[in-house]
């Protein structure tokens, strides 16, 4: 078989330290989740891990849409919701 077939066209190269920075993105955002969990669980003492994953991700949904929503309503004002859209 030839080489070209075996190995990939490109190679991703990663970091050395790769590892370590999502371990620690990971610990930065781990209180304000469990924080979240426990909030939804003092809410519905009583919901099972598959509810309290839908109520999670109803909200992730309702969110990442909005933002979504934001972003587009200011970028049709030209000049001005540009910058807003992107962020500066």
């Amino acid at each position: 078989m030839s080489e070209a077939l075996t190995k990939p066209s490109s190679a991703i190269s990663l970091p050395d330290d790769f590892k370590e920075r999502v371990f620690k993105a990971i610990a930065v955002q781990r209180p304000a989740a469990t924080a979240y969990i426990r909030e939804i669980r003092r809410r519905k003492p009583d919901a099972t891990p598959a509810e309290v994953m839908k109520i999670i991700e109803q909200q992730y949904i309702a969110t990442t849409t909005s933002a979504s929503a934001a972003a587009g309503a200011t970028a049709t004002i030209p000049v001005v919701g540009i910058p807003v859209a992107i962020g500066h």
